[in-house]
C-alpha cells in the first residue's frame, strides 16, 4: 500500500481509471460519514438499551438524519459514466459481488447465530428479502440500482433544468406510499442527493467558505434549518422537501469543516494533518468498513459486555466505534490484498 503521509498532494493526482482528480473535501466528507455510520450502529439495544438513557437516543437520531444521505451525495460527486456496459460491469464487481457475499453470510448468521444474534430471522424469508428488498446491506443494493438506472435517466434529462424537474418529481414521489420492491422507494429517496452531489462537484470551489465569520453564520443558519425541518418532518413525515433540507443542512456543515481541515492541514497543523489522513483512509476503505461493521459489532459487543462486563455507554460507544474501524483497516491494509479471492469478495479489486 502507498503511504498516506502526504495526503494533501496525493489527492490532487488523477486516478488511474478515470484521469479525474481526487478532491480532498469529498474524501473527508465520506470519511466522516462512514465513521458516523459506525458510531450510529454502536448505540445498542441488546443486551443494553441505550435508547432509554437520557441523551443517547437524541444523538443517535441526529446522526441518522443525514449520514447516509452524505454517502449518496459523495457517490454522485465522484460519478462518471463514459461507457454504460463497462461502467455497470465495474459496479457489479465493486458493489454487487460484496453485497451478495456478505448478505448471504448475514442471512446464515441471523438464522443460525444462536445467542449472538438479537432478532433471529427465518432462512427462506431472509433470502427473499436479500434479493427483492435489499437485505441487511440495503445501501449497496440502493446504490447499485442508482448506478444501473441513472445513466439512462441522464440521457433523457440531459440539461440542468431538466434534472431540476427530475429532482422535483423524485421529491414529490417520496410523499407517496411507494412499494419496496427492488428498493424503489429508497432509490427515489436518495437519488436527489446523488444528483445534487454530481452538480455540486462541478462547482466545488465556488462553495468553499471565504471567511471564518461567514462560515460561522452559515453553520448557525444550517443548525437552525436542521432544527426547524426536523421538527416539522416528525409531524409531516411524507414531505420529501423537509427530508432534503434536513439532510443538506448538516451536509453543508460537514463540507465547511472539510474545507477548514484541509486548509489547516496544508498550513502544517499536525493534528489536522493526522485527522485528514485518518479520514482519507476511512474514505478509501469505506466499502469494507460498511461490509464488516455488523460482524465486528457482534464480536466487540460480546467481549465488552459478556466477557469484560463493561456497561458504561460512553466506554462501549468509544470501543465499539474505534476498534470496529481499526480491525477493518488492519484487514484491508495487511490481510485481504494478499488473497485475490478475498480481495474480490470484499470489493478491494474489481475482478479476478
Amino acid at each position: 500500500m502507498n503511504s498516506h503521509s502526504s495526503i494533501g498532494t496525493d489527492l490532487q493526482q488523477p486516478t488511474a481509471q478515470s484521469g479525474r482528480k481526487r478532491v480532498v473535501e469529498v474524501d473527508t466528507m465520506r470519511g466522516i460519514a462512514i465513521i458516523l455510520m459506525v458510531l450510529g450502529h454502536s448505540f445498542l439495544i441488546y443486551p443494553i438499551d441505550f435508547f432509554h438513557q437520557s441523551g443517547y437516543y437524541e444523538v443517535n437520531r441526529w446522526i441518522y438524519t443525514f449520514h447516509m444521505g452524505v454517502l449518496f451525495l459523495v457517490a454522485g460527486a465522484v460519478y462518471e459514466c463514459k461507457d454504460y456496459n463497462s461502467f455497470i460491469k465495474k459496479k457489479i464487481h465493486r458493489l454487487l459481488v460484496p453485497y451478495v457475499v456478505f448478505d448471504v453470510i448475514s442471512v446464515l448468521f441471523r438464522a443460525f447465530g444462536g445467542s449472538f444474534v438479537h432478532g433471529h430471522a427465518d432462512l427462506g424469508r431472509s433470502a427473499l428479502y436479500l434479493f427483492i428488498h435489499g437485505g441487511d446491506y440495503w445501501f449497496l443494493y440502493t446504490l447499485f440500482m442508482i448506478f444501473l438506472t441513472y445513466p439512462l435517466l441522464e440521457k433523457i434529462f440531459n440539461e440542468p433544468w431538466k434534472e431540476v424537474v427530475l429532482l422535483l418529481v423524485l421529491l414529490a414521489l417520496t410523499n407517496l406510499n411507494l412499494w419496496g420492491l427492488f428498493l424503489f422507494s429508497y432509490v427515489v429517496r436518495y437519488l436527489p442527493f446523488f444528483i445534487i452531489g454530481k452538480y455540486a462537484m462541478k462547482r466545488v470551489d465556488d462553495f468553499k467558505p471565504s471567511s471564518y465569520w461567514k462560515s460561522l453564520v452559515i453553520i448557525a443558519a444550517m443548525a437552525l434549518v436542521w432544527v426547524v425541518t426536523n421538527h416539522y418532518y416528525e409531524h409531516f413525515r411524507p414531505l420529501g422537501i423537509l427530508y432534503l433540507f434536513r439532510m443538506m443542512s448538516m451536509t453543508v456543515v460537514i463540507f465547511i469543516f472539510a474545507c477548514y481541515l484541509k486548509d489547516w492541514a496544508e498550513k502544517g497543523n499536525p493534528v489536522c494533518r493526522k485527522t485528514q489522513d485518518l479520514l482519507f483512509i476511512c474514505s478509501n476503505y469505506s466499502l469494507q468498513i460498511y461490509l464488516f461493521d455488523a460482524f465486528w459489532m457482534v464480536l466487540i459487543r460480546t467481549v465488552l459486555i459478556n466477557v469484560l462486563h463493561i456497561t458504561h455507554p460512553i466506554v462501549i460507544l468509544f470501543f465499539m466505534t474505534t476498534v470496529n474501524i481499526a480491525l477493518t483497516l488492519a484487514l484491508c491494509l495487511y490481510v485481504l490484498p494478499k488473497n485475490k479471492w478475498l480481495a474480490w469478495m470484499t470489493g478491494l479489486r474489481s475482478s479476478l
